[in-house]
């Protein structure tokens, strides 16, 4: 599955949350196309169950070209989600992008 994501007016837009799957992983995006020269920050969000509120746990390096990026983070809370903040010259600035599936381990 793929998405578009677009600085529009700038708002930091944000994935469905998702439970975690293991102690430590490795992210992955596979950016497929970049519009209009953008630069992309994913960030890693995370929470408790019992928490309200999500905390940085780590981010993707800034993104402005083609292909695969990852993040590997440790520690992970109950409760992930990514954020997405798009910067570029335009409100079309933006990217097309594949999320690919987190490949969990045990923290070490």
């Amino acid at each position: 599955m793929f998405f578009y994501v677009f600085k529009g007016d700038g708002t930091t837009l944000y994935s469905p949350e998702f439970g975690r799957g293991g102690l430590a992983a490795l992210f992955g995006m596979n950016i497929l196309q970049v519009l209009n020269s953008p630069t992309l920050t994913i960030g890693i969000e995370g929470r408790n169950s019992d928490q309200t509120t999500f905390s940085n746990i780590g981010t993707f390096s800034a993104i402005t070209t083609n292909g695969l990026k990852t993040s590997d983070q440790g520690g992970l809370p109950e409760i992930l989600r990514f954020s997405f903040t798009t910067a570029g010259a335009t409100a079309t600035a933006g990217c097309v992008i594949e999320m690919v599936a987190p490949q969990w381990r045990p923290y070490s």
